[in-house]
């Protein structure tokens, strides 16, 4: 099994959101893949966010009919040893989490993915959530190809 990682910020909102993503359409595809999420505030407890996750999250997930498996976790810290774990590692905003992965992770800086989906406080849940939509879809589409190409 393959592991994906989805950071955000906070683990409260982008990062949620792609991980349910990501579980529900590759568990539907059969896929050899499995997503969890970090987020690169390293005190967790320090957040300003309430509760294991976002209602933008749960609302829109349910709107799309996603089953949300994860519903009462609580945000999690990304940690150095999770870089051993996962096979892909994507952070939700380039422009916001280089900086903070040159400051925790410099040694890991340059080997995550960054996309562009803003946090709440830059970007409408209304834009930022059917981007993110769109990105982990055609994440899954990419790599149900490779799995095509290899058999």
């Amino acid at each position: 099994m393959q592991r994906m990682l989805f950071v955000c910020t906070g683990n409260y909102y982008r990062s949620r959101t792609a991980e349910e993503l990501f579980n529900y359409w590759a568990g539907q595809k059969s896929m050899d893949w499995i997503a969890d999420s970090r987020g690169l505030r390293e005190d967790m407890s320090q957040s300003p966010n309430v509760g294991p996750i976002s209602r933008f999250a749960v609302d829109f997930l349910t709107q799309k009919e996603i089953p949300i498996l994860g519903l009462d976790r609580m945000p999690r810290s990304l940690i150095e040893e999770d870089f051993a774990l996962f096979d892909r590692i994507l952070c939700m905003d380039e422009q916001e989490h280089r900086p903070m992965m040159q400051a925790r992770f410099s040694a890991y800086e340059n080997v995550v993915e960054y996309w562009e989906v803003r946090d709440v406080q830059f970007e409408s849940s209304r834009v930022a959530l059917p981007l993110l939509f769109q990105n982990v879809e055609q994440l899954v589409q990419e790599l149900e190809g490779t799995m095509r190409s290899c058999l």
